[in-house]
C-alpha cells in the first residue's frame, strides 16, 4: 500500500465522517448515463410482513425519504445524437414513454440486485441498474431543478432477514448533472435505536458500559500514583513518579476520552440520525493513541525495562516507538474511513481491506517481537522476582498483540448485519481486561512482587551518598 492510497484514506474519512449519519445530506455530480449509490443502510425485517407486505404501515420495518433538489446541467449531450429536446413538453413526452432522465434506484444485497449489477458497475446502463433494483422511482427535471425539489417516500419491507439496501441515483440522461440532497433512513419497529442501521444495534449500550469501566480503572490508576508518591517521597507533585506508572495512567485516560467522545457522538446519533465530525474524529484519535501506549508500555516490559531494571531505556527503545507511531499513523485513517459514508458500496469489515491487511501484518510482528523480546529477557535473567512477571502475565498481555488478527478471523464467519457490534464488543472487552490487569500489577502491593519502580528512591540515596563524598572531602581539605 503506497503512502499516497494512505493519504487517500485519511482525507476521504476526514471529509466524509461528518455525514456518517443516516440523516444525509449532500451534493453530487452525476455523468450521463451514471449510477452513483449515494449510501447503504442495513433495514430491519418482520416476519408479518408475508410475502414483503405488511398489513398496515405500522408493521413496515424500515421508512427512506429523500429530497433531490437544485439539479443544473453540466454539459452538453454526448455522441452525435440529437440534442436532447428538455422542453417541457420534451420531458413529458420521455416520462410517458418509461424514459424518465433521472431515477432513485433502491437495490439490496440479494445476489440478483446490487451484487450482480456491482461486478459491472461501470459498464451497466440506465436500464441495467433499473432493472436489477428492487424498486425505482422516476424524477421530474422540473422539480429536482427547483430548490424545493422532488420528494421520494416509501417503506422498505423485508421479512426473512435484516438486509443491506443500496441508495442509489441514477441518469439516464445524455448530459451531466450537479444536483443535491436530503435524505432519512430509519428502522421504525426500533424504537429509540431506530437511527441506527441494523449494523449498529446495540452500540449504544456497548459503549456506555465501556465508558463506565474506563472511568473505573481511571480512578484505580490515579489512586496507585496517589499512593506511590507517598511512598517515593519526594515532591508533592503527580510527574515525579516512575514514567511506567505515568505511561499506564495515560492509557487509562486516552481511553476514558476516546470512548467518551465516541459515546457522546452515537448519543447525538441515537437524537436525530447525524453524527459529528469532531467528535468521531477525537474518539478515535484518542483511542489509537491509548492502544498504541499501551502496546509501548507493554514491549518495553518484554524488554526487561521495569522489571529487571528500574530504569527505562529510551534510547534502546527508539525504533520501537517510531514503529508503534507509525503504526498508529495509520490505523486512524482506517478507522475513520470504516465509520465513513465512502464505504457506501461495500460492507467488507475494515481490516479485510489491503490497508487493513498491512496493519495485521504488523500486529503480527509486534507479536513475535514481544513472545521473543519476553523469553529472551526470562532466559537472561537469574533472580526469581524478575521472573515472576514473566511467568505471571507473560502469556496474558499476549492476547493484547494477536486479539486483532483473530477478530478479524472471526469477522469473516460474521454476516454483515451483526459483525460491527460483535467485533466492537468483543476488541472493547479485550481492550478493558488487559488494560484493568496492567492497572492491577502496578497497585503498590502488587508491584512490589513483580516490578522494579522506586526510581526516584534509588536516586535519592545516589544523591545523598554523592553529597556526603563531597563534604567528607571539604573536612578533609
Amino acid at each position: 500500500m503506497s503512502f499516497s492510497s494512505w493519504l487517500f484514506l485519511a482525507t476521504a474519512a476526514w471529509s466524509a465522517v461528518c455525514v456518517a449519519g443516516k440523516r444525509l445530506e449532500g451534493s453530487t455530480t452525476l455523468s450521463a448515463g451514471q449510477a452513483l449509490v449515494v449510501t447503504k443502510f442495513c433495514f430491519d425485517s418482520n416476519a408479518d410482513c408475508a410475502d414483503n407486505v405488511c398489513d398496515s404501515p405500522e408493521l413496515k420495518p424500515g421508512k427512506l425519504q429523500l429530497t433531490l433538489h437544485s439539479a443544473k446541467r453540466i454539459s452538453k449531450p454526448i455522441g452525435d445524437e440529437d440534442e436532447e429536446d428538455t422542453s417541457p413538453e420534451g420531458l413529458a413526452s420521455m416520462a410517458k414513454k418509461g424514459l424518465a432522465e433521472f431515477h432513485v434506484a433502491l437495490l439490496d444485497d440479494e445476489y440478483f440486485s446490487f451484487p450482480e449489477v456491482s461486478q459491472v458497475w461501470g459498464e451497466a446502463n440506465c436500464s441495467d441498474v433499473i432493472k436489477a433494483a428492487k424498486r425505482s422511482f422516476p424524477l421530474q427535471w422540473d422539480q429536482i431543478s427547483t430548490d424545493g425539489g422532488q420528494e421520494v417516500e416509501t417503506a422498505v419491507v423485508e421479512h426473512l432477514r435484516p438486509r443491506w439496501w443500496y441508495v442509489a441515483i441514477v441518469s439516464c440522461s445524455k448530459t451531466g448533472v450537479d444536483l443535491s440532497y436530503r435524505m432519512h433512513l430509519q428502522n421504525t419497529l426500533r424504537g429509540w435505536e431506530a437511527e441506527f442501521s441494523m449494523d449498529q444495534r446495540y452500540i449504544f449500550e456497548v459503549s456506555f458500559g465501556l465508558c463506565i469501566m474506563f472511568g473505573g480503572l481511571v480512578f484505580v490508576q490515579a489512586e496507585s500514583l496517589r499512593r506511590w508518591r507517598q511512598i517515593t517521597r519526594r515532591g508533592h507533585h503527580w510527574y515525579e513518579v516512575h514514567p511506567a506508572l505515568l505511561l499506564a495512567m495515560a492509557c487509562t485516560l486516552f481511553a476514558l476520552a476516546g470512548e467518551l467522545c465516541i459515546f457522546v457522538n452515537y448519543m447525538r446519533f441515537e437524537q436525530g440520525g447525524e453524527s459529528s465530525q469532531l467528535w468521531s474524529i477525537v474518539g478515535r484519535a484518542s483511542m489509537v493513541v491509548a492502544q498504541n501506549c499501551m502496546s509501548t508500555l507493554l514491549m518495553i516490559l518484554a524488554h526487561g525495562d521495569c522489571v529487571c531494571s528500574v530504569h527505562i531505556r529510551w534510547a534502546q527503545h527508539r525504533e520501537m516507538v517510531g514503529g508503534m507511531v507509525l503504526y498508529a499513523v495509520l490505523q486512524l485513517p482506517l478507522e475513520l474511513w470504516g465509520d465513513s459514508e465512502f464505504r457506501t458500496t461495500t460492507t467488507e469489515y475494515i481490516y479485510d481491506t489491503r490497508p487493513g491487511m498491512v496493519l495485521i501484518a504488523f500486529n503480527l510482528l509486534w507479536t513475535w517481537m514481544y513472545v521473543s523480546r519476553s523469553w529472551q529477557t526470562y532466559k537472561n535473567e537469574t533472580r526469581i522476582k524478575a521472573k515472576l512477571f514473566y511467568k505471571r502475565y507473560g502469556l496474558v498481555f499476549l492476547l493484547w498483540f494477536c486479539y486483532t488478527p483473530l477478530i478479524a478471523l472471526l469477522a469473516r464467519s460474521l454476516a454483515a448485519h451483526v459483525r460491527h457490534s460483535i467485533t466492537t464488543l468483543l476488541s472493547g472487552s479485550v481492550h478493558v481486561l488487559m488494560l484493568s490487569i496492567l492497572v492491577y500489577t502496578f497497585r503498590p502491593s502488587i508491584a512490589d512482587e513483580l516490578y522494579d519502580l522506586k526510581e526516584s528512591e534509588v536516586e535519592d540515596v545516589h544523591h545523598d551518598e554523592e553529597l556526603e563524598s563531597i563534604l567528607n572531602n571539604t573536612d578533609d581539605l
